[in-house]
This record gives structure tokens, C-alpha cells and sequence, in this order.
């Protein structure tokens, strides 16, 4: 047990690794309520969210700033949740990039 304790309503976990569909139950088992996997990562998007909402959970895409949504527009209707990442994961103190809006605004379109 923790020497803390956090009372949250949602806990969302999103992880920009390789292989997310290999820790998507240990998500889960840590209390997680949406699993989100990146539209980059080296693992079959779709199968990875049917498995996420078949164990319970809420399924999420993440893109770098960089992704087009055509890349990821097939999975949107498989999604719970989209997080367009608005700075470049894993280094911090980075400033938001703006144009990101636009790609918020097209899928919001699109959706």
C-alpha cells in the first residue's frame, strides 16, 4: 500500500512507448479508468483499443504534433477520447505549438 492516497474520479493513463497494447492490463490492474495508445506506436491501433474497451476501460488515441489526422482518422469511431498532443512527448519544458488548433478543429469536424 502507498504512504499516499489520491482520491480521483478518473484515472487516465497514456504512455508514448512502443508496444502500449502489451500494458494495457497492467493499466488496468494499476486503476486506470481510460488507456490511451499513441496513433505512432508499432502496435495494431484498432486491435489494442477493442481489447482496451473489451477488459472495461475507456479507450483513447494520442498524436504527436506532427501526425496528420489522416493517419489516425480510421480509429476515431473506435476512440472514447483523442489527446492531440500540443508539444513533442518526453521532453519537458517545451512551449505549446498553436497551429495544434487546427488539427483540434478538423477532427472535431470530422468526428
Amino acid at each position: 500500500m502507498p504512504a499516499y492516497a489520491l482520491e480521483l474520479e478518473v484515472v487516465s493513463m497514456n504512455a508514448k512507448i512502443e508496444r502500449p497494447d502489451l500494458y494495457i492490463d497492467k493499466f488496468a490492474d494499476a486503476g486506470a479508468d481510460i488507456a490511451t495508445v499513441h496513433a505512432e506506436s508499432k502496435c495494431g491501433i484498432r486491435k489494442a483499443l477493442e481489447h482496451t474497451k473489451g477488459i472495461g476501460l475507456k479507450a483513447g488515441i494520442a498524436v504527436n504534433p506532427e501526425t496528420a489526422p489522416e493517419r489516425f482518422a480510421e480509429y476515431l469511431q473506435d476512440a472514447d477520447e483523442l489527446l492531440i498532443m500540443c508539444v513533442h512527448p518526453g521532453f519537458s519544458g517545451q512551449e505549446f505549438i498553436p497551429r495544434r488548433r487546427r488539427k483540434h478543429i478538423k477532427c472535431a469536424q470530422n468526428c
